[in-house]
C-alpha cells in the first residue's frame, strides 16, 4: 500500500505558468461592448429607475427624459438576443444561435433538450439540442 505524504501548496513556477501571448483575448470591439452593456437586463433597469428618479426630481425634464427612456427601451428591447449555444425548446421562439444552412438572415427555432450548465462568467444558461448530445 502506498503512503501518502502531504504536500504544502506552492505558487506555479515560470515553467509551469502560460505564457500571456497564448491566452485568449476579447474579440469584440469597444462598440459592440458598449452595446452589449447598455442592452443587459439589469443595465435597461438601472437606466429606467434612473430616469424616474430624474423626472421626480426635476420635473420640467419629463417630456426630455420620458423620450430618451422610452427610446432607449425600444432600442435595447429590439435587440437580437441569443444564448451562448442553443435556445431552450420551450423558449417557442426564434433561436439566433442556429442559422439556417444556405439561407442568411433566416433561423430556427428553439430545439435545446438538455440542460448543460450555465456559463462561469455570463451565467448564461447552456443548452444543447438531440443531434449535439448523440453525437461522439
Amino acid at each position: 500500500m502506498a503512503k501518502f505524504t502531504a504536500s504544502q501548496p506552492t505558487l506555479p513556477t515560470d515553467a509551469e505558468s502560460v505564457d500571456s501571448r497564448f491566452m485568449r483575448r476579447p474579440v469584440k470591439g469597444i462598440g459592440a461592448q458598449i452595446s452589449d452593456t447598455l442592452t443587459r437586463p439589469d443595465t435597461v433597469m438601472v437606466v429606467m429607475l434612473l430616469s424616474a428618479l430624474i423626472m421626480l426630481i426635476m420635473p420640467w425634464t419629463f417630456i426630455f427624459s420620458a423620450l430618451v427612456a422610452t427610446g432607449y427601451y425600444i432600442w435595447a428591447a429590439s435587440r437580437k438576443y441569443r444564448l451562448p449555444f442553443k435556445a431552450p425548446i420551450n423558449w417557442g421562439g426564434t433561436d439566433y444561435g442556429a442559422p439556417k444552412p444556405g439561407r442568411p438572415g433566416q433561423y430556427a427555432t428553439a430545439s435545446g433538450i438538455l440542460y448543460f450548465g450555465r456559463d462561469e462568467q455570463s451565467l448564461e444558461e447552456l443548452w444543447i439540442e438531440s443531434g449535439d448530445a448523440r453525437r461522439q
